[in-house]
């Protein structure tokens, strides 16, 4: 990626096109190669799980940041996103996969139910305790606040996407990725709807619509 974030076990970035690249960096137990890896070098496979920030493919380009994974990475990346799924629905989808859990896994839930934070909380615990590959394998990313009134900075939907963002850190203080903030972070300067959508603490020009992410608008 042209511009990335590295955190604990994760990174996130932009590629050349604008388009988001996640990926983790835990080191596969079996092969001991981290990702993502150079060509030719023995691959693993990873999962993503999620609503439809994960599914991708909102603005009909047939991309998804899966997709993209995929392809930085030379991983074989499996797409488990459904739109509109919460927490709920995703664990459930993922937990009725048991050929998954050895997979490097990505979790991106709560955005459809950001503010029932316990049920959050406890479908990422049952995602997370359901991994079989030894040291756990995953990432845990932030929820994205979008561009509604009530989730600008310092209403209340803003509290609450902020006080889950941080329990999920607590949470899996080594295995947590703010994709949110990053993405807060590659506002342009020179656009003045930009800049003011960064001092909420948001970038319409990352988003197709109000809460789902497209290729680059800027």
């Amino acid at each position: 990626a042209n511009s990335s974030k590295n955190q604990p076990n994760g990174y996130v970035g932009l590629d050349a096109s604008g388009n988001v690249a996640i990926g983790t960096t835990v080191a596969n137990p079996t092969t001991g190669i981290t990702g993502p890896g150079a060509a030719g070098t023995p691959s693993y496979q990873l999962a993503a799980w999620g609503d439809s920030l994960t599914i991708g493919n909102e603005d009909s380009s047939g991309i998804s940041y899966p997709s993209w994974l995929q392809t930085l990475s030379t991983r074989s990346v499996y797409n488990g996103g459904v739109g509109d799924y919460t927490s709920t629905q995703i664990a459930s989808a993922m937990l009725a996969a048991p050929a998954d859990y050895g997979y490097c896994t990505i979790i991106w839930s709560g955005r459809n139910n950001y503010s029932a934070q316990s049920t959050v909380l406890a479908n990422d615990a049952s995602m997370v305790a359901a991994l079989t590959s030894s040291p756990k394998c995953y990432l845990l990313l932030s929820v994205p606040n979008g561009e509604y009134p009530t989730e600008l900075t310092g209403q209340p939907g803003y509290t609450q996407v902020m006080s889950l963002n941080a329990a999920k850190a607590a949470a899996n203080p080594s295995y947590y990725l703010d994709v949110r903030s990053y993405l807060v972070s590659q506002y342009n300067a020179s656009n003045p709807l930009d800049v003011w959508d960064h001092s909420q603490e948001d970038r319409k020009s990352t988003r197709l619509n109000s809460s789902h992410l497209g290729i680059s608008y800027a």
